[in-house]
């Protein structure tokens, strides 16, 4: 059993005594203490509470989305290149080399050629023949005669050029041969870039522009 002093007369009374036996005082034992105690407790409850509540209002709440930081540099589009081929003419067994390229730019056409339709053009030299121009579009028809027509080549900085151009036997719309193919291929060798437009049928002239850089031999 603990001894305490009296607040009234200041000698140590039993802690289990209801009154001082030396001044008859009414004791009130741990009173001051427990009202220090019941305050803590409030205030840590009232903390944890607080804490929980903020929690959950962050969880709850619309966040802004991260920054995303890209690993990468912007890359810049991917240069046209010439596609190049070969083969065997199965009528005289000699080799032929094939060369394309697409257009830098696309057209879009109305209905029934609706997406992007690129120009090609193609190089095709059989061994002992003259080097062959052709060119075509994706979609749409190349407004051509039965017999000629003609397109405008601009080479570089130079002054636009009319050449004949003419329709391929099977009577394909989407394609027409270079006449002075040699001629046109000569004069690209020394250019960098070619612009070349086409009369189409509902659409009018376009121009399909084409960066002549590694220009093959053929």
């Amino acid at each position: 059993m603990s001894l305490e002093k009296c607040k009234s007369c200041g000698k140590e009374v039993a802690s289990s005594a209801k009154k001082c036996p030396h001044c008859g005082e009414t004791l009130q034992w741990g009173m001051g203490k427990r009202v220090v105690f019941g305050v803590f407790v409030v205030i840590v409850g009232a903390a944890v509470v607080n804490s929980v509540q903020k929690s959950s209002d962050e969880a709850s709440s619309p966040q802004a989305p991260a920054r995303m930081v890209s690993s990468t540099a912007a890359l810049a589009p991917a240069r046209p290149f010439w596609r190049l081929d070969e083969g065997t003419d199965p009528m005289t067994g000699k080799r032929t080399q094939f060369a394309e390229l697409r257009s830098l730019n696309a057209m879009q056409f109305g209905f029934p050629y609706q997406g992007d339709t690129f120009a090609h053009v193609m190089l095709r030299r059989a061994a002992g023949k003259p080097i062959e121009m052709m060119v075509r579009i994706d979609r749409g028809q190349i407004i051509c005669g039965y017999s000629d027509c003609a397109i405008s080549v601009r080479l570089g900085d130079g002054a636009p050029v009319v050449y004949a151009a003419s329709k391929p036997t099977d009577g394909s719309s989407d394609l027409v041969f270079v006449q002075s193919a040699r001629t046109l291929y000569g004069r690209m060798q020394k250019a960098k870039e070619m612009h070349i437009e086409l009369t189409i049928y509902k659409e009018g002239n376009r121009v399909f522009s084409f960066d002549l850089g590694n220009l093959p031999k053929v």
